[in-house]
């Protein structure tokens, strides 16, 4: 499911389980294409700021190109015992000047197999 991505919204999801996916586009691009000067990256911290998801690039894009497609795999949250985490997005371009930067940090919430509250 694709969403509105809000910084104070919390974000839940299942060890084991697929986060929602979130399109996220630089804000200067107005629905443009992005060319290969766009990065975006993402990690997810513990409440001590220890990196508990490692940094890694996101590099899947909508079918137009103009949104990186920004989720966490089962694979990843399966690593989370329950309880919250800081996920920190970052999308950037070197190139243009000054640099564009905007990074967004969400609450997570991980919850063992069972209803999310």
């Amino acid at each position: 499911m694709a969403m509105t991505i809000y910084e104070n919204s919390v974000h839940e999801v299942y060890v084991n389980d697929l986060t929602d996916i979130i399109y996220l586009s630089p804000s200067t691009l107005d629905g443009a294409a992005m060319d290969s000067n766009w990065s975006c990256k993402q990690r997810v911290v513990d409440s001590d700021e220890v990196e508990v998801i490692s940094e890694v690039s996101v590099t899947e894009k909508s079918g137009d190109n103009s949104e990186f497609k920004v989720y966490l795999t089962g694979t990843q949250t399966g690593t989370l015992t329950a309880g919250d985490y800081t996920w920190y997005i970052q999308i950037r371009n070197d190139v243009l000047s000054p640099p564009f930067i905007k990074e967004i940090h969400l609450l997570l919430r991980v919850s063992d197999e069972g209803i999310l509250s």
